[in-house]
């Protein structure tokens, strides 16, 4: 038992946020923060996955990547696209043909550390991070979990929501332990376009808070929704901000551009 004061100004860095990568988001208040948990949804092919990797590359901190749902090689070629500026397949070919290359510009992320288990449970993340306590000395700064609903996790219900909260109530606890940002991907549930009566669409710019799978949203502190459109832009949008300013209904968003085919985010405008 303690004040709050005693609680709020000990040597921990609980609750600080991590390093800005976007300027758009720092303008909308979104900010990934140590000690809490973070969740990114959005329908498939969105660009979730590519936001997670190249944030969690540009923020520069140490940091634990559980990829369950791509192999390594995927990972490789597209964190190599994203520091070259060159394609998928060009950086594969170069991959597959000259080691040195590769690892001269895998090399640029060593603070990034690596798991491949494609169901993990909770115990094997809890098991990863000793193990990287072990190795380097102290806990990461950032964990990546991608995804949740890869995860393996028997509560006794077999009902995905229950599963999938579960889950995060754990990942919550994990992240307050080790005072590390908790970044974890999931999905929304996908809707029928929907039209007024002069055929305008219905639909908001993102999911809204009650479209992600499961409406998990009890336990993260930040909660984000995607979309991308044809111009190649992602919308996201903070449904859900225990921080700054939330739209529930997914109908704001700020923006980063984004070009697939070399797996480029950034700003809109530098």
């Amino acid at each position: 038992m303690q004040t709050l004061a005693r609680a709020a100004l000990r040597a921990d860095t609980s609750g600080a946020p991590l390093p800005t990568v976007y300027s758009a988001f720092a303008r909308a208040g979104i900010a990934p923060r140590q000690g809490e948990l973070t969740l990114v949804a959005a329908p498939p092919a969105t660009g979730k996955s590519a936001l997670a990797l190249d944030y969690a590359f540009k923020v520069g901190v140490p940091c634990l990547y559980f990829s369950c749902d791509s192999d390594a090689w995927t990972m490789a070629a597209r964190l190599a696209s994203m520091r070259t500026g060159r394609t998928l397949a060009q950086v594969e070919a170069q991959l597959e043909t000259d080691e040195e290359w590769a690892r001269a510009v895998l090399g640029e992320a060593t603070h990034l550390r690596w798991v491949f288990d494609s169901a993990p449970t909770l115990s094997d993340i809890e098991l990863e991070l000793d193990a990287y306590h072990e190795v380097m000395g102290q806990a990461p700064q950032l964990v990546v979990v991608d995804n949740l609903v890869d995860l393996t996790h028997d509560d006794g219900s077999g009902e995905d929501h229950r599963i999938w909260k579960a889950l995060l109530k754990e990942l919550k606890w994990m992240a307050r332990d080790t005072s590390t940002a908790f970044l974890v991907l999931h999905h929304v549930n996908e809707q029928p376009e929907r039209k007024d009566k002069n055929g305008a669409s219905t639909r908001s710019r993102c999911p809204s808070r009650t479209d992600v799978s499961g409406k998990v949203n009890q336990h993260p502190a930040l909660v984000l929704t995607m979309a991308m459109n044809q111009e190649g832009i992602l919308d996201v949008c903070p449904v859900k901000n225990r921080h700054g300013r939330g739209y529930p209904n997914g109908d704001w968003a700020t923006q980063l551009r984004f070009h697939p085919e070399t797996m480029q985010i950034g700003d809109m405008y530098r």
